[in-house]
């Protein structure tokens, strides 16, 4: 029974003690410049794409950029800006398009969903979420899709939230690996991705939506300095018991 009470004051004491997100692998830093654009007139649907190597600044040290325009398009409609660490995402007033970010390891345009040769994702079992840093105008949804293979596919997504505007500090959105859920066969293993892609679109009421991606990694949660030196004490009350 001594030994039963001090492990439950342990645990009570490491569920007190808290942790805190720490980043783990590096999905991409928008180090490595890149643009594209949908100018003005045509015909909608427009789409353009454009191919770049990362190197160690994503994963796959690959970046295809895929961008729609749907509707309007009387001036430059739709672009994409990367310099300078941040992703520029704009549509001017009235216009409905998107964009979609592809990670498979080559610059053919086309997803290869094995193309990344089976990344752990979890670094054996450390991480635990996707982290997308941002800021924006319009309160769009954003989709991340991982893959393990061509019948195997997981996505979550989160709407744009926090405050808005291009001045302030960047918001911060958590989708944890458990909120993935399958979209095609039983989903994606998380310890075996060959693939990833992000998404997002504006349509009514978003037409004419901007935002910026900072950074997008993968995160794990640590013990805090505090819950550590509990952790500590509670080891030393259990012997202290067991002696006893």
């Amino acid at each position: 029974m001594q030994t039963r009470t001090g492990t439950i004051f342990a645990v009570a004491l490491f569920a007190s003690a808290g942790t805190v997100v720490q980043a783990g692998m590096l999905l991409d830093s928008f180090s490595t410049t890149q643009q594209i654009s949908i100018g003005p007139g045509g015909v909608n649907p427009a789409t353009a794409s454009s191919s770049v190597g990362t190197g160690g600044t994503s994963v796959g040290g690959a970046r295809t950029l895929e961008l729609t325009r749907d509707t309007g398009g009387t001036v430059v409609a739709t672009r994409v800006n990367i310099d300078a660490g941040i992703l520029g995402f704009g549509t001017e007033p009235g216009v409905g398009g998107g964009l979609m970010a592809i990670y498979d390891g080559d610059l053919d345009p086309a997803l290869n969903p094995t193309g990344l040769g089976g990344v752990d994702f979890t670094e054996s079992g450390d991480n635990a979420s996707v982290r997308v840093t941002y800021r924006y105008d319009l309160a769009l949804e954003f989709f991340v899709t991982v893959y393990t293979d061509a019948g195997n596919a997981s996505r979550a997504s989160f709407v744009f939230g926090g405050t808005a505007g291009f001045n302030g500090p960047f918001n911060v959105a958590l989708l944890p690996f458990a909120s993935f859920t399958p979209i095609l066969g039983a989903g994606a293993d998380f310890t075996n991705i060959g693939a990833m892609t992000f998404s997002a679109s504006t349509t009514s009421p978003t037409l004419g939506a901007d935002f910026q991606l900072d950074t997008i990694d993968l995160t794990r949660e640590v013990p805090t300095p505090g819950a550590l030196a509990l952790i500590g004490l509670a080891g030393v009350v259990v012997a202290g018991r067991r002696r006893r």
